[in-house]
């Protein structure tokens, strides 16, 4: 009997043990450690660029929008790698140009170089083409409104001229270039804010106005700094109003619109854009590039002699988009306001 029962109690110590061994294996799984990950670079998943780039410019050789166009390429060309050419295709305001870069591959090899007029262009529904169809890259200019008048005008400071208007209703005479353009939306909105009547006189040309402008043919003129620049420093005219969020170094005794409570600081702009469709790392790409183009030395020397760096340029792709809904809204209600839109 005690030998059956140290075998049996034997028997259920050795149980008890396999079943400890077996529910520590069933609930204590083994522990694992998860290696810590890193992030790899981010590499380009596009190979681009692999040829030349082209500007389209929508203007002329000579004038602001290919004057810029050309001095960021060269830079511009550098830091991608590749040559960046530029291409002048007049006719429409632009438009002809856009209706190029819409035939071209959305592929970020040709860019359209494009100023304020692309809004208007959309407004007055001069093509079938619109801002719609097209990518924002970057903004590069900022160019700021001015009103002068001659050098011996009777006119002393803005007040003055406002004082003559309100006092003789439809008699002002207010030279610009071209109608329906730039210069006449800053000088409606103007006068709308300020209350006044204002006869807009359209000439061909910057040079024209400011000779009309000397010669006495109108009272007062809009132009930008540095289309006026030499009429101005040969002593002919002077500035008496900018439309500017602060006044500008080189004008320190000018004041804005702003310090007269009107809320007006309209001014021509130039940037680049590409066909919608543009991969978006392409996009971010040339935006890097030409960014960096503009410190060139060369580059800010050309805006420094043009006039151009008095006011911040530069607005990113996405910025830049914005700001351009924001001025159509404007521009817009202008323009319809006056009877050209429809």
């Amino acid at each position: 009997m005690k030998k059956f029962t140290r075998v049996f109690l034997t028997s259920l110590l050795v149980c008890a043990l396999v079943l400890s061994a077996g529910c520590a294996n069933k609930t204590t799984p083994p522990t694992t450690t998860t290696p810590a990950t890193t992030t790899a670079p981010t590499t380009p998943t596009v190979d681009f660029p692999k040829k030349e780039i082209n500007i389209i410019v929508g203007s002329g050789a000579g004038g602001g929008l290919d004057n810029m166009s050309r001095t960021i390429a060269i830079p511009a060309g550098k830091i991608l790698g590749v040559p960046v050419l530029v291409t002048n295709v007049t006719g429409g305001s632009g438009t002809t140009a856009l209706a190029q870069v819409m035939k071209a591959p959305a592929d970020g090899y040709n860019l359209y170089a494009i100023s304020v007029d692309l809004i208007i262009n959309d407004s007055l529904k001069k093509s079938e083409y619109t801002r719609a169809n097209l990518i924002p890259v970057l903004r590069l200019q900022m160019d700021q409104s001015m009103f002068w008048v001659p050098a011996d005008s009777k006119f002393q400071t803005m007040q003055d001229v406002i004082d003559y208007a309100k006092a003789n209703p439809g008699k002002l005479n207010f030279g610009m270039v071209n109608a329906a353009g730039i210069d006449e939306v800053v000088i409606r909105q103007f006068a709308s804010l300020a209350g006044i009547e204002v006869n807009c006189i359209p000439f061909a040309s910057g040079s024209e106005s400011m000779a009309e402008l000397v010669g006495g043919h109108v009272d007062i003129a809009h132009e930008e700094p540095s289309a006026a620049m030499s009429t101005f420093e040969g002593g002919k005219i002077r500035p008496i109003l900018a439309l500017t969020e602060e006044r500008l170094d080189k004008f320190p005794d000018t004041p804005t619109a702003l310090e007269m409570g009107y809320d007006e600081t309209l001014g021509n702009w130039r940037g680049l854009f590409v066909k919608e469709g543009t991969p978006q790392e392409i996009v971010t790409m040339l935006q890097d590039a030409f960014k960096d183009a503009m410190n060139d030395e060369a580059y800010k020397k050309f805006e420094q002699d043009s006039l151009l760096d008095m006011r911040p340029g530069y607005a990113s792709s996405e910025d830049f988009k914005k700001f351009v809904e924001d001025q159509f809204t404007i521009y817009n209600t202008i323009l319809t306001n006056l009877g050209y839109a429809k």
